[in-house]
């Protein structure tokens, strides 16, 4: 069986119509796109669907509408399949989209983060100092000693480390502008990004303690799975952390090789990008593991035969299974003979309701009822409101129920 991560691509992945497959076919994509609007009080579907591509290229809009698209087409694939990878790691804002499918934030949170991310990073955009650009068939240090050379590494960058032959520069204009024209002399290709601001390099350093700050007010979750940072190029998995590296992440280079290699080493076999297009993907420096972009049709299919025949779903995700996880690592806070037994009782009808839903899908009122139970059971072993409130929210997202169920945990069934 194939070890999985999943990744999410950043900017250069949006595109006009991006995400219609997914908005026509799933209600739960429709869903996504629902809460990020209500989040960034705009249509966020409309602006991925029928805004124009000027539009949609506006800094901040490019980072809404990418992050919602991914997490609707993961959304999506979970939906179908039901499983969950290893690891998660994005590319640049793809990063905030890897930490919602890790359950570190929420969309609403994430769009929110985003919003205070794109006014930041736009004032320095109207001061029209700096760009990016991409930099193909030269190696590192090529890059590295040009820079050198024109003695100009306190005002040009590496930016992104993307592959052994595909870098990103940040830079000011004029001195980007320098480096350009010599790595052009020795053989390398220049895209230039003029839109794109000088991200994940110092010249972000006046916008960095802003963003931290508004971070740092954000509510986060534990975490399911570990991300890959773009910062460290490690893995992280204590959500604490999370201010300190998405504000770093803002001026400091994206480690996209570095991220992969672990990926790798980890025993990661096959990578499935949940991106519109493929991005990151490309970036693939080992040909031992297999890359798939699940907004890509053919890919779609190709995932469809690789399930056949590969187990795929061993690890797939149950509803009540995950209920009964929940109430088997919950420590018991009660010692009353009456507690105990219902506990035991509870546990047993929810192990007979999980047989039933491997051999089929469940119907809402018996997910309604599992939920009840579970929640009832948490109570009987003393967790707080907050605790029990919480554990459903995270059972709801690890099994793609959020929207179905969501308005369970506003008011918790035990409480009259």
């Amino acid at each position: 069986m194939n070890n999985l991560a999943f990744l999410f691509a950043g900017q250069g992945s949006q595109f006009l119509k991006m995400g219609e497959y997914f908005y026509e076919n799933y209600k739960v994509a429709r869903n996504v796109y629902s809460e990020a609007s209500e989040a960034c009080n705009k249509d966020v579907s409309k602006l991925c669907l029928e805004s124009s591509p000027l539009e949609l290229s506006r800094f901040t809009n490019m980072q809404i509408a990418v992050v919602t698209t991914e997490i609707a087409i993961w959304r999506s694939f979970n939906e179908k399949y039901g499983i969950a990878p290893q690891y998660v790691l994005g590319h640049s804002i793809g990063e905030y989209a890897a930490l919602v499918c890790a359950g570190a934030i929420s969309l609403s949170d994430a769009i929110k983060v985003l919003l205070k991310r794109g006014s930041v990073v736009e004032r320095i955009v109207n001061q029209k100092i700096g760009r990016m650009a991409i930099v193909e068939r030269l190696q590192q240090s090529d890059i590295e000693n040009i820079i050198q050379t024109l003695h100009l590494n306190d005002k040009v960058f590496i930016s992104c480390y993307n592959s052994k032959e595909q870098f990103a520069l940040s830079g000011y204009n004029e001195e980007l502008n320098v480096v350009e024209d010599e790595i052009i002399n020795k053989q390398g290709v220049i895209t230039d990004l003029p839109f794109s601001p000088p991200i994940h390099s110092p010249i972000m350093n006046a916008a960095k303690a802003e963003l931290f700050n508004y971070l740092s007010t954000i509510q986060y979750k534990k975490m399911r799975i570990p991300v890959i940072t773009n910062y460290t190029g490690k893995s992280n998995r204590i959500e604490q952390n999370i201010p300190y590296l998405m504000s770093e992440q803002l001026t400091n280079p994206v480690l996209w090789s570095d991220s992969m290699k672990v990926l790798h080493d980890h025993g990661v076999t096959m990578t499935i990008e949940m991106s519109p297009k493929i991005l990151t993907s490309d970036f693939n420096l080992f040909p031992d593991v297999k890359t798939l972009c699940y907004g890509i049709k053919k890919h779609r299919a190709d995932l469809e035969e690789i399930a056949k025949v590969d187990s795929v779903c061993k690890e797939k995700i149950y509803f009540v299974g995950s209920c009964l996880r929940f109430i088997a690592t919950t420590i018991n806070g009660s010692q009353e003979k009456l507690d105990l037994n219902k506990i035991m009782s509870n546990y047993k009808d929810l192990q007979v309701l999980h047989e039933k839903e491997k051999t089929r899908q469940l119907e809402i009122v018996e997910q309604k009822e599992a939920l009840k139970t579970l929640i009832e059971t948490l109570s009987l072993k003393k967790l707080s409101f907050e605790e029990i409130n919480n554990d459903i929210y995270m059972l709801l997202d690890e099994t793609n129920k959020l929207y179905e169920l969501k308005s369970d945990i506003q008011k918790p069934l035990y409480i009259s």
